[in-house]
């Protein structure tokens, strides 16, 4: 019987760990996914892309780049963590460099990953560039002039002091011991002729002055290229045939910036560059660089030229902006997009009418413009169609039915627009008041509040008129979000004049006049929900929930047990027991309530974006919604069957103690040798 049990043990702990990297979420949009790609290159030796960006990412593509494997948190890594460069000396050795100068490494092709340098500096501070000039013996170059070596092969990095002021982009070596590292002056570089022994400031070479270096990449240990800004907006290419001695320009006049280089072979070449008007483009090479021709990339293409890649001849990629993938299979000559995308921005609020219908408001990214979309969906979320927007990338709308509703934004003051016809046409109002809006709410069809930053207004006539209306003691607050208990009783959530004091405003006689309740320091209370006319939460922004049990009179801060801080924004309740809460944090961006909101338990998505608002149509099927466009739905109720807290992924060895055991074991699990650093 001890046998029989101590297998079963064995099996339970397999799954539980075959779980982790399991989810019940559903990605809806975007698709493959929805973080700025800095970065992507070939893992030599292999058949393999892999790409690192914004939200802690890393993915890895087997099939020319039609799927891919979506990861986040490489060793165990922030969400706020991005990844800026990638290297790889060989088939299984790998770095990518990052954020808060950070640089982690992989000895299995990508599968795992451990950290072997951070500075411990804030994440605006990032390595730029990583290269090795031989098997053990590396440079990584960032903000700051910071100049990082290994010489054991990336275990181990140590500062480089080469006396330069100027930031540092890139670091490329021709050989083994000839080098360059390029940053943003346009009077210098730095140059090694000894492995990176030591590091000498020159002067920029002939036929570089002036020039601000943008890429520098090698094809052959004599001939290599850069991409130069002018500092105009306009870029040149330059040819060096003997190591970086001499440079040549082989095309100029080019109303292109940012450009980045890659090579297939000595003849075949392209770089991607971003133009004026938010273009995109692709400059191409089909002999050794004595010409090019210019390209432009498809729709929306100013997301797309972070980073280029060759495949192989013929497929070839370039990368940027809020996920976008771009890919060649002809060589560079013509370009598809491999991101299909519904929201091109944050999704700031949402609201469903009933179980198939509901609105949304999004940031537009699509021309660079203040924009926000308004959009529509008839199929309970799963495809949304766009009902116009306004100018502005903030406001707030509210339906009172299907047909009746409110969209606000800031347009030379606050503007109303009205719809009686579900959103297929609008009325402008001017409402007289100049604020940015948080949140606008009606009780019925004819009482309605505005509120935002410092100011309630009010209407009575359905949105035709509004008014400014009191609210004491304090005299800069911001307000956040609005409920009605009735036409009399009504709730606003925000601050005080301490933005990080919580505070609830109540109205009894229908928004006339307001008295704040301050309750303490958890950040600003940003939703507001009352699950029954007794039973209310705040979310708030310093990682708390607080609840009511007494109709918002006074209010206690529930248990959370996420292991790390979300600053929340938006709860929902599909019922009296179950809710949800959504937010922003360093892992952890959901957590769930099955007992009626004492205690809240972290649950895993298949994100690391933010998430802004959410809707659940019961307790197991419901949609969140985030950050550059992300729409997430559950069937299950955000959980699995064996639902974990988020941890590295990685090889890890399984303890059962005592042994030989009696009755009672223990067991726990770490990560074995191999996976740490």
């Amino acid at each position: 019987m001890k046998k029989l049990n101590f297998y079963l043990i064995c099996f339970f702990i397999l799954i539980t760990l075959a779980n982790q990297g399991q989810s019940s979420w559903t990605r809806l949009t975007p698709t493959p996914q929805e973080s700025t790609i800095n970065c992507i290159t070939k893992i030599p030796g292999t058949d393999k892309l892999m790409a690192t960006g914004w939200g802690s990412l890393m993915m890895i593509s087997e099939d020319a780049g039609e799927s891919w494997d979506i990861n986040y948190n490489p060793a165990g890594i922030e969400n706020g963590f991005f990844g800026q460069c990638i290297y790889f000396l060989n088939s299984n050795v790998g770095f990518i460099g990052g954020s808060g100068l950070t640089i982690l490494k992989t000895t299995d092709s990508g599968s795992n990953w451990y950290e072997v340098y951070n500075s411990g500096v804030g994440n605006w501070d990032c390595f730029k560039d990583i290269a090795f000039c031989n098997e053990t013996t590396g440079f990584a170059v960032g903000d700051f002039s910071r100049i990082k070596k290994t010489t054991d092969g990336g275990e181990t990095w140590v500062t480089v002091e080469a006396g330069n002021d100027f930031n540092l982009y890139k670091v490329e070596f021709c050989n083994e011991t000839t080098g360059f590292i390029t940053g943003s002056s346009d009077e210098y570089i730095l140059k090694t002729t000894d492995g990176g022994n030591n590091w000498q400031i020159i002067n920029l070479p002939p036929g570089l002055e002036n020039l601000y270096i943008q890429d520098i990449h090698f094809i052959n240990e004599t001939i290599g290229f850069v991409f130069c800004d002018l500092g105009s907006g306009t870029g040149v290419i330059a040819r060096t045939t003997d190591s970086g001695e001499t440079w040549n320009i082989v095309n100029s006049g080019l109303y292109l910036s940012s450009g980045t280089i890659d090579f297939f072979d000595e003849q075949h070449g392209i770089i991607g560059t971003q133009g004026s008007m938010y273009s995109g483009y692709i400059l191409l090479t089909e002999n050794g660089g004595d010409n090019w021709t210019e390209i432009e990339l498809p729709s929306f293409s100013w997301f797309g030229a972070k980073s280029v890649c060759f495949l192989n001849e013929n497929n070839v990629f370039s990368v940027g902006n809020m996920g976008m993938i771009f890919k060649s299979s002809d060589g560079g000559l013509n370009w598809q997009s491999k991101l299909e995308r519904t929201f091109w921005g944050d999704i700031y609020e949402v609201q469903f009418i009933n179980a198939q219908t509901g609105y949304a408001l999004a940031e537009s990214k699509q021309g660079g413009m203040l924009y926000s979309d308004f959009k529509k969906t008839t199929d309970g979320g799963n495809t949304w169609t766009n009902m116009g927007g306004v100018w502005n990338d903030n406001g707030a709308f509210y339906f009172v039915n299907p047909d009746t509703g409110f969209l606000t934004a800031v347009d030379f003051g606050l503007q109303v627009y009205k719809t009686t016809d579900a959103a297929e046409n609008w009325t402008q109002i001017e409402t007289g008041f100049d604020f940015e809006p948080q949140a606008i709410k009606f009780y019925g069809e004819n009482l309605g509040l505005i509120v935002g930053e410092w100011q309630i207004i009010k209407t009575t006539d359905s949105g035709n008129t509004w008014e400014g209306v009191n609210y004491s003691p304090t005299f800069w607050p911001v307000f956040y979000d609005i409920e009605y208990i009735s036409d009399e009783e009504i709730f606003i959530a925000g601050t005080d004049e301490n933005y990080y004091t919580t505070a609830v405003y109540k109205s009894n006689d229908g928004g006339n006049t307001w008295e704040m309740d301050s309750i303490g320091n958890f950040g600003a209370a940003t939703d507001i929900y009352f699950v029954n006319n007794d039973t209310a939460f705040l979310v708030c922004e310093g990682n708390a929930i607080l609840k009511s049990d007494d109709g918002g009179e006074t209010w206690f801060e529930t248990t959370l047990n996420n292991l790390n801080p979300i600053s929340f924004k938006s709860i929902h309740f599909p019922s009296a027991n179950t809710g949800y809460a959504v937010g922003s944090g360093t892992y952890e961006t959901i957590v769930k309530t099955t007992d009626g909101g004492e205690t809240w338990n972290a649950i895993n998505s298949v994100s690391s974006s933010g998430l802004l608002d959410l809707h659940f149509f019961d307790d197991l099927n419901g949609l969140v919604f985030g950050g550059n466009g992300l729409v997430m739905k559950t069937t299950t109720g955000g959980t699995t069957g064996f639902e974990t807290n988020r941890i590295a992924s990685g090889n890890y060895n399984v303890f059962i103690s005592p042994n030989p055991c009696s009755d009672n074991i223990c067991v726990s699990f770490n990560a074995s040798e191999s996976e740490q650093p």
